[in-house]
Order: C-alpha cells, then sequence, then structure tokens
C-alpha cells in the first residue's frame, strides 16, 4: 500500500513537504511501475461467440459448429431455407481441373446445389431424392448423369464433382464414380466463372438455367457444409439484402441461417437447439464430431482392473504402470522390500520393522514367526442334563447330554482380532420328559470341537 501521507525531510535549514507516491530529497523520484499479468488471450480476436484458448503460450481461437478461420471469422455452413437464397464464389480460384465437394443434408427431393455460370454451364441438382449431374444445358436435351444414392434422409452426404481431361464425374459418399464419358471439349474455367451454392439469381434463370420438361430449377431447402474447390475450404458467408450487411460474398442471403436448423443431421446423439447458430450433437460414448457420425475407438483403460498405477492403453488392450513399492499385472501387491528377500511368512506379509529387520504380519488366525502357526484353545468337556421351562410345565432331559464348553480367548500367544469359538459340531437327538407326564424328543447341536478364528463383529 502506497503511503500518501505528508513526509518532512530537512537540508541547510530548508524543508521540503513530500507527498507519496513521489520519494526522494527533492521528490524527484517517481513511483515505481506495476505490471499487470495479462494473458495471451486479452489481446486475441476470436468471433462469433469463438473460446480462445493459450496453446503453447499463443492465443487460438476454437470455433463453434459453422465456423473456421484463425478467427472463425469465415462461415462453412449454411441452411437454405428454399426462399431464393444463394450464395456466390468468385471464380478465380477455379482452374482447368477442379475438384469440387460438398456436404449436404435435407429431407427435400428437388433443388439446385451448385451452379458453374459462364459460356459452358453445368449444375449439380437434388432430383427425385438423387444427385443429378447436368451439362450442355443450353441444347436439349442436356447430358446428365444420376447417383445410385438417394441423399434426403436428413444426414450429411458428400457430394464431390471431378472436372479434368475432357471429362466430369460425380461421385456420393465415396461410391462407385458416374461419369459423362468423353466430351467433345474440355469444360471451361476461367476468371469469368461464376459458382452459386443453394440457388441461382433470377438472370441466371432466365438465360441458362430455363425450365424444360422434367426440369425445374427451385432454390434447395436443407443445410450445405465444408465446400471445397481442390482441398481449400470455401467461405461461404453471405449479405442479408433485408438487414443490408454485407460479408465480403456477393450473395442473396434472406433465405439463408448460419449453421444448420435441422437435427436430422445428427447421425446419433442428442441434438440440442443453439439459437441462431443452428443446433448442435451431443454424442454417446463410442461416437465423436460435430455430427456424432465418427466411431471413437473403446478406450480400453475406462473399466481398468489397476489397483495401485496408472493404466497405460495399448490398442485395444492396456497395462498397468505400477507406483513406487508396488507390482503384479494389476499393481495390487506390495513390493517385497530388500531385506524381505528369502524371508519366508506363511500365511502372512513380509514388513521391515523400524529396526531394519524382516517381520513377518500374520492373517488372522495365524500366529509365530513366519505365521505357520495356528494358535488353538482347549475347550472343557461337560455333561449335563438339559431343561425345558415351558407353559405350565417342565421338561428334562431323560439323560445327561455331553458338549464341549469353548472358552472366549486363545492361547496368550495369539494375535489381536482372534477369538476361541466352534469349530465342530454334530446333531443328536434328545428326549424330554414333562412335570404333566407327556414326553417328546429335539433335534440339537453340541458341540464337539473349538478352535481359533477371527473374532465376530
Amino acid at each position: 500500500m502506497v503511503d500518501k501521507s505528508p513526509n518532512y525531510s530537512f537540508m541547510n535549514n530548508l524543508s521540503f513537504l513530500i507527498y507519496s507516491p513521489l520519494s526522494g530529497l527533492f521528490c524527484e523520484n517517481p513511483p515505481p511501475m506495476i505490471l499487470l499479468q495479462t494473458s495471451p488471450c486479452d489481446q486475441s480476436d476470436c468471433q462469433n461467440s469463438a473460446q480462445c484458448l493459450v496453446v503453447a503460450g499463443e492465443p487460438i481461437c476454437r470455433c463453434i459448429p459453422g465456423f473456421y478461420g484463425n478467427k472463425c471469422d469465415k462461415i462453412s455452413t449454411v441452411h437454405f431455407l428454399g426462399r431464393d437464397g444463394y450464395v456466390e464464389l468468385p471464380g478465380t480460384k477455379l482452374r482447368t481441373t477442379a475438384l469440387i465437394s460438398l456436404q449436404v443434408a435435407t429431407e427435400k427431393d428437388n433443388g439446385i446445389l451448385l451452379y458453374k455460370e459462364d459460356h459452358d454451364p453445368l449444375a449439380l441438382e437434388l432430383y427425385q431424392g438423387h444427385i443429378r449431374l447436368i451439362y450442355d444445358i443450353a441444347n436439349y436435351p442436356p447430358t446428365t448423369v444420376y447417383s445410385v444414392e438417394s441423399v434426403n434422409d436428413g444426414l450429411f452426404h458428400t457430394v464431390e464433382l471431378l472436372i479434368q481431361n475432357r471429362s466430369l464425374s460425380l461421385v456420393v459418399d465415396n461410391g462407385a464414380p458416374k461419369s459423362l464419358g468423353k466430351l467433345a471439349r474440355q469444360p471451361s474455367m476461367d476468371h469469368n466463372t461464376q459458382l452459386y451454392i443453394g440457388g441461382v439469381p433470377p438472370q441466371v434463370v432466365a438465360s441458362g438455367l430455363r425450365p424444360g420438361p422434367e426440369r425445374s430449377p427451385q432454390t434447395f431447402d436443407g443445410c450445405i457444409n465444408n465446400v471445397r474447390i481442390n482441398g481449400d475450404t470455401q467461405d461461404l458467408s453471405f449479405r442479408s439484402t433485408g438487414r443490408g450487411q454485407s460479408q465480403g460474398v456477393e450473395s442473396k442471403g434472406d433465405g439463408i441461417l448460419v449453421g444448420c436448423h435441422s437435427c436430422s443431421v445428427c447421425a446419433q446423439g442428442t441434438c440440442r437447439e443453439a439459437g441462431e447458430m443452428g443446433v448442435t450433437c451431443e454424442c454417446p460414448p463410442g461416437r465423436s464430431g460435430a455430427l456424432c457420425d465418427e466411431t471413437t475407438a473403446p478406450n480400453p483403460c475406462q473399466n481398468n482392473r489397476c489397483v495401485h498405477g496408472l493404466c497405460v492403453a495399448k490398442g485395444q488392450s492396456y497395462s498397468c504402470q505400477c507406483n513406487e513399492g508396488y507390482q503384479g499385472q494389476y499393481c495390487d501387491k506390495e513390493q517385497e522390500p530388500p531385506a524381505c528377500r528369502g524371508h519366508s511368512c506363511g500365511r502372512g506379509e513380509c514388513h521391515v520393522s523400524e529396526a531394519g529387520e524382516p517381520v513377518c504380519k500374520c492373517q488372522p488366525g495365524y500366529t509365530g514367526p513366519t505365521c505357520d502357526t495356528e494358535p488353538t484353545c482347549q475347550g472343557e468337556m461337560v455333561r449335563e442334563q438339559l431343561k425345558r421351562h415351558q407353559a405350565l410345565r417342565t421338561c428334562t432331559s431323560t439323560s445327561k447330554i455331553p458338549r464341549v464348553d469353548c472358552p472366549r480367548s486363545c492361547q496368550a500367544s495369539a494375535p489381536p482380532g482372534v477369538c476361541c469359538g466352534v469349530t465342530k459340531t454334530r446333531r443328536r437327538k434328545v428326549v424330554f420328559r414333562c412335570t404333566d407326564g407327556t414326553s417328546y424328543s429335539e433335534e440339537m447341536e453340541t458341540t464337539l470341537e473349538c478352535g481359533c478364528s477371527k473374532c465376530p463383529l
């Protein structure tokens, strides 16, 4: 704490009044600088509700589902509502050879997924639940090929389009490629090419994508995720014409939401509504990934039997790395001290005394220097008539019944917790005669032997 009370200093009959936090004879010393400890995340610029983590001393943004990028400022997942929305990607990233891939999730039957707009257009469409590749659109009938796989089950499916060597190939969910065969010319790719995702502008429909027999172009209704061109993830940021907000990519976004807002995309687990950011999937054990669509190998250490040690996973099994002083497959046995090596403790364990000597700690019921002696107790043979006092009569056994009476304690050398008790009995029939002249017989247990064992609780 800084003392702010005035201090007086005197020199050559002159006095100086000093107020803290300045110090010195002439108040010439400023207070020391106090540096506040800050986190690297204090200067980070994580966007869209991303969490900042410090990894190796550097701030890292952990994006929520639907976003990517160093600052989580780019969109990877959008939900089209079927209301004339579309995202336009610049064609400058396209080359003569191109691999375009995207993931699609919908429960609808028809809609535009991708359209290449130039003087040589082509389209990927959802048609009757399957994927259709259309080329040479300006002519009728156009050149088309269909996927065998249906994709309108609400889950995400991967669609790939390969443009290479005067050929077009369609692959769905890593299945067999469907090709249009050898084309008359190489499909064009240049700086004038534009790609539309999820729909197209009205002028494109009017010019190159005119409806024809068996064709009725319509905006896609569902989720599109992870659009890649030659391996590079494309930013699906869009501009909402209703709000006048632009995020750098030409589009019409009145019918588009960030993230996926359909619970059907969760392959397994529980779907949770996340407000404006769509839904999140909470995965069950054995599943992982944003959509719970990835299989996770079970953790072999989940139910391990390591008692005093650390479980180390080895493929689908595990081993126990024992703590100091323990051994055995499951680290459940105390390590034998060096002083105990060669010292036998039959029914016990060897310990080292304060003097450094090996001493046997015996199990209950055993005694002796090497725990190989069972303490004994000698019972006393007793013969006596038995009496039974009942209502309005007393009954007495017709003969003296022999039995062994066990003392409570064992020998003085017995360890603590060991008591004398019955170890062997015999069932016998005893005849009783009563004072009212009646008689009856009864079976009963009689003690034959006594022995030392653990005291009852």
